[in-house]
């Protein structure tokens, strides 16, 4: 939805009465969210980060900031709106200043195109207000006329053309303009006696006029009210306010934006919280939110990224508290995230911040760590396994407990909520594995039990014991068999076989566990599952795989069958997740193979490795685990390193970048054992304390984290 969501202007005028003592500092007055940010200072100043690729950022670069830059020396900036391109702001004086992408004219500067990295002034008239978008602007003078410039494909600008327009142009004769939003192909407005004008492409019926796909060349009334006070407009979406304080909304209603409890689009406005009196409203790309007369925040439509700031990820189709222990002046809905300001005057914000949206010099998003923070404060933790989105570990009392997404039952508390926080599985322990969103365990008395997601789909909430015997000494998860070994070192396997990955030298799907590989070894001492293989090691250290080899991940160089053991040196432990695999030697060697796609195995063929491939020449291996895409260990000293994938900062280095070599996870030397789930990762360390980081969209790490997080005040000159 790039360039598609329109930069809302939150000009607030802040006293000190009432402004916590944390806040004493400078503070923030207005704030504009798109795919990155721009704010002002209570003292005038303008200040903006995040991406900058088009020079949005008015600094005179276009290198990305991962923190406040400010704009220029001016301490008079009275309102600013930022879009994906470019950036517009007024100042005290009434003069109003663009930067960023000229390429359709949308700076108002004439014949100039390209880059305009620094503000520069738009003509020597005065103006009230300014709204953009990624491809025009559209200001009011002092003296109330309405002007735009900039893309005309649909007749947007509302001239009664579809000419593009490089400088300000008049739309029709009104002087009495009052507010202004402007949207990739369409533009509302107010004018003095309240009455709501539209025009451009109608998709979805955006405009309001009940006539979806007719469009509008010039400004068209819509409806008969005269009671309107302010709008804000996306692409799809238009909301507005009255009077008596009532928020209506029209347009698309995919996954329920609107937020009127459905998804049927909605050609004309329809009431959205009915019963609340709304003081401000701020339209995202795909995310609404708005303020009440209480200053109480509320959001919804789509949560991906966490952008309604409500601790979840899950997609609201009304109203939904957002950050309920603030109170709020005003929001500002971008593309991915949002930003709000608070009635002292602090800046928040979160949702997406992979183009360093929030300013904190991160480019972690929310919900997410990406640094370990602690999981409670309980000790006694020995063992730690993530699944999907789930995490469980066992502690030294042999108590398992679990955490984090439970659409399945995967948790094993007998329902399918998610828990942000451990919940103990009854029984006790003596190991335990999980996958996606299936959990086994074995219990002290050597039974097998699991939940969760169980082959021949079927869902177990709560522990299901697996036969009748005792005599159970470990168990792995794939994503869709599961294989244990039993106290005579034999193998047996059960659930998903489209690849043979139960190791019975079929592809049938058994009602029951069958031996694997039998004709191999009598005398297993580990076994590894991954999605659709099996790796398994025998007592003398030696290592065998077998099913799915589509990646690799079977290591015998797209041999047929595992007649022969991988060559390796002698194995400690095998590991298998998802397409890879790796080992642990004997002498503390660290070995891999199978699918390289994000460089978790040294960054070789990208698509697949397909033996055994020594990642470093370090020999201090003392303990790896595999995530999806990524990887985890630890060496002798206790430090703690990972490497692969990073999307979710499931890295733990503060970034979401890839990597190809491992990179250390903080400066501690205390990790005793760790375990990864799909995107994100957990460790114990000697103190037997329990840390996790990455993705926290279903409570995974253990731990509520903030949805938010504060704007740092810049202290500069």
């Amino acid at each position: 939805m790039r360039g598609f969501v329109t930069s809302v202007v939150l000009a607030v005028l802040l006293t000190t009465t009432g402004v916590p003592a944390r806040a004493a500092a400078p503070t923030w007055t207005a704030v504009s969210a798109a795919d990155g940010t721009c704010a002002i200072r209570s003292d005038g100043s303008l200040w903006c980060w995040g991406t900058n690729h088009r020079g949005t950022v008015g600094d005179g670069t276009t290198t990305g900031r991962t923190r406040p830059v400010r704009v220029d020396d001016s301490r008079a900036w009275a309102s600013v709106s930022r879009s994906w391109s470019h950036t517009c702001a007024t100042r005290t004086d009434g003069s109003l200043w663009c930067w960023g992408d000229a390429s359709a004219g949308q700076l108002g500067l004439g014949a100039a195109a390209g880059t305009q990295p620094r503000p520069a002034r738009v003509g020597t008239d005065t103006w009230k207000s300014v709204s953009v978008t990624g491809e025009r602007t559209c200001a009011i003078r002092t003296d109330g006329s309405l002007w735009c410039w900039g893309g005309n494909w649909m007749g947007q600008l509302g001239d009664g053309t579809e000419t593009e327009r490089r400088t300000p142009t008049r739309i029709g004769a009104a002087t009495d303009w009052t507010r202004v939003a402007v949207a990739r192909m369409h533009t509302c407005g107010l004018r003095g006696d309240g009455t709501l004008w539209c025009w451009g492409y109608n998709v979805n019926g955006v405009l309001g006029d009940g006539q979806p796909g007719t469009g509008r060349k010039t400004p068209a009334r819509i409806g008969t009210a005269a009671s309107w006070t302010e709008v804000s407009v996306t692409e799809e979406r238009t909301c507005a306010l009255d009077r008596d304080r009532a928020l209506w909304c029209w347009g698309s209603n995919h996954l329920g934006r609107l937020g009127d409890g459905t998804e049927i689009d909605r050609p004309a406005p329809v009431r959205i919280g009915a019963g609340r009196s709304w003081a401000s409203v701020s339209v995202g790309a795909d995310h609404i939110c708005a303020v009440t007369t209480g200053a109480d925040a509320l959001c919804w439509g789509d949560n991906t990224e966490g952008r309604l700031g409500d601790d979840t990820t899950v997609h609201a189709r009304s109203p939904v508290p957002a950050s309920p222990d603030l109170d709020w002046r005003a929001l500002s809905a971008g593309t991915a995230h949002t930003c709000g300001l608070t009635t002292g005057g602090e800046l928040w914000c979160w949702g997406d911040n992979g183009g360093n949206q929030f300013g904190d010099g991160t480019d972690i998003s929310s919900p997410m760590s990406g640094t370990p923070v602690r999981a409670g404060t309980a000790t006694g933790w020995a063992e730690v396994s993530g699944g999907g989105d789930h995490t469980c570990a066992r502690r030294t009392d042999a108590t398992l407990w679990c955490w984090g997404g439970n659409r399945a039952g995967q948790l094993g508390d007998g329902t399918t909520t998610s828990r942000p926080v451990p919940r103990r599985v009854a029984g006790t322990w003596k190991t335990f594995a999980t996958d996606t969103d299936t959990t086994c365990g074995v219990r002290d008395d050597g039974t097998l039990w699991c939940w969760g997601a169980l082959p021949r789909k079927k869902t177990v909430t709560a522990p299901q014991r697996v036969g009748r015997l005792a005599t159970w000494t470990g168990v792995t998860v794939g994503e869709s068999h599961i294989c244990a070994r039993r106290d005579d070192a034999t193998l047996w396997c059960w659930g998903g076989n489209h690849a043979g990955q139960l190791g019975n030298r079929t592809t049938t799907v058994p009602r029951e566990p069958v031996p694997a590989r039998r004709e191999i070894s009598a005398s297993w001492a580990e076994v590894t599952a991954g999605s659709a293989h099996t790796c398994g090691r025998d007592t003398g250290g030696r290592v065998w795989c077998w099913g799915d080899d589509t990646s690799g991940q079977r290591g015998d160089a797209r041999g047929t069958s595992p007649a022969q053991p991988l060559v390796l040196p002698p194995v400690s432990s095998i590991h298998a997740r998802s397409r890879d695999t790796c080992a642990l030697g004997a002498d503390r060697s660290l070995w891999c193979w199978g699918d390289d796609g994000a460089g978790q195995l040294g960054g070789g063929d990208p698509f697949r490795q397909d033996v055994p491939r020594q990642l470093t020449t370090d020999r201090d291996w003392t303990h790896l685990t595999l995530g999806h895409s990524f990887l985890c260990g630890i060496r002798a000293g206790g430090s703690l390193w990972c490497w692969g994938a990073n999307g979710r900062a499931e890295l733990g280095d503060m970034t979401r970048e890839y990597k190809t070599r491992p990179v250390r996870v903080g400066t501690d030397t205390a990790w005793l054992t760790a375990g990864t789930g799909r995107v994100h990762t957990c460790g114990i360390r000697t103190d037997r304390s329990l840390w996790c980081w990455g993705d926290n969209s279903k409570g995974q790490l253990g731990v509520v984290l903030p949805a938010r997080r504060a704007v740092p005040v810049p202290t500069g000159p």
